[in-house]
């Protein structure tokens, strides 16, 4: 997926790249820095605040460029580079980052793959690689015409009503009427409250959970401290589900009824992935320091 990914900006890039945001690191290969490419149709309502580092970079702190054919909106630089000679690419900037916890929800339409393989690839790159990148929307509009994979994403703190609010607004709209919700057990703590139960909003139906009328299905990670609540929503008839046993451990099952992966899709994905590490470690997110 991730080679595809990149064969199909490296098509792109030329006629996308005079209105792109384009991000650059010190030591990064040609393909890693196209993996990084922002592609964009119309570059005035890019965002650059809260882009997710590549997931190559292991470092928990350092600094990367940004060069942009526009003006950077209100990003506070730590320092200013040297301008480079390259038509329509002026402004060079450098920034600093740190890893820090992310929450993201994710949507995608099973339309969008070709096979249960690309479908199957998708889940390994987005989980087993830990990416949440506010930028794949961008990405798979280049691959595919159809409905685009949408990843928004915000920091899911406890008590965190935003980032519910959003959770919310996604469930309600058309398109998600066969969505189901895959969360982790800090983001079950969230809704568990007297109110959703009182009102139906949370409910257990034949042991099996309900968020707003759609399944639920949540990772245990109670081992984890202070866990950044993350919740994945999908419109798909095929999908993962993360389920924990009576004994709290933790596998990948299929619901029948919903019409979930086949046991050779979710072999590959658990020969992949320890799902117990999944949420163990940070998620990367670019903050701009003072």
């Amino acid at each position: 997926m991730k080679n595809k990914i990149l064969n199909s900006i490296e098509r792109n890039i030329n006629e996308s790249l005079l209105n792109s945001a384009v991000l650059t690191t010190e030591g990064l290969t040609v393909k890693q820095k196209f993996f990084n490419e922002i592609v964009k149709d119309d570059f005035e309502e890019v965002r650059l605040k809260d882009l997710v580092r590549n997931y190559d970079i292991k470092e928990s702190s350092g600094s990367f460029s940004i060069v942009s054919s526009d003006n950077l909106g209100n990003l506070d630089f730590v320092e200013e580079m040297e301008k480079i000679p390259v038509d329509n690419l002026e402004n060079l900037k450098k920034v600093k980052f740190k890893k820090s916890k992310l929450s993201g929800i994710i949507e995608f339409n099973e339309t969008q793959f070709s096979d249960d393989n690309t479908l199957a690839d998708f889940i390994i790159e987005t989980l087993g690689c830990k990416l949440i990148k506010s930028e794949n929307i961008e990405i798979i509009r280049v691959l595919n015409s159809k409905l685009p994979i949408n990843i928004p994403s915000v920091k899911g703190e406890v008590g965190s009503d935003a980032f519910i609010s959003i959770v919310n607004s996604n469930l309600k709209q058309d398109y998600i009427k066969n969505g189901s919700i895959i969360s982790n057990y800090s983001f079950y703590k969230e809704v568990d409250t007297y109110d959703n139960r009182a009102k139906g909003i949370l409910k257990k139906v034949d042991k099996k959970l309900y968020y707003m009328d759609k399944p639920l299905y949540v990772i245990a990670d109670e081992c984890f401290k202070d866990t950044t609540p993350i919740a994945f929503v999908g419109n798909f008839k095929r999908a993962v589900g993360f389920i924990e046993d009576k004994e709290e451990n933790i596998d990948i099952s299929i619901n029948i009824k919903a019409g979930f992966l086949t046991d050779d899709i979710l072999a590959r994905i658990k020969s992949f992935c320890d799902v117990k590490e999944l949420l163990s470690d940070s998620y990367i997110k670019i903050e701009v320091k003072e």
